[in-house]
């Protein structure tokens, strides 16, 4: 992948929001490296940690839901129990499956 196809009609929001300079981009990408406001937007960027946010607010989901619904383990395995009970009745995940009562996957 190149430079290209990383770039989109909101790329210059990305710099507007962390309030980066950007006149290097209408640089060629090869003379970017000695462009100091280059150095200082990599120098920001670089310090910034990737977050996955839609895979933690799914955990974080999961562990509000799960200390909501049971509040003793007993409860918990039972809960557990029940769901692994119905996945054996229902193997396929579908509405045509609940609707129609088909359980083959």
């Amino acid at each position: 992948m190149s430079v290209k196809d990383f770039v989109s009609s909101n790329t210059m929001q990305f710099f507007a929001i962390l309030v980066l300079p950007h006149s290097f981009l209408s640089k060629r990408p090869s003379e970017w490296r000695e462009d100091e406001q280059y150095k200082k937007a990599f120098e920001v960027v670089s310090g910034i940690k990737p977050v996955n946010d839609f895979a933690e607010r799914g955990v974080a989901l999961m562990q509000d839901f799960n200390r909501a619904i049971v509040s003793s383990e007993e409860q918990k395995q039972y809960l557990l129990q029940v769901v692994e009970y119905h996945r054996t009745q229902y193997p396929n995940p579908k509405k045509e499956t609940l609707v129609g009562g088909n359980t083959s996957p």
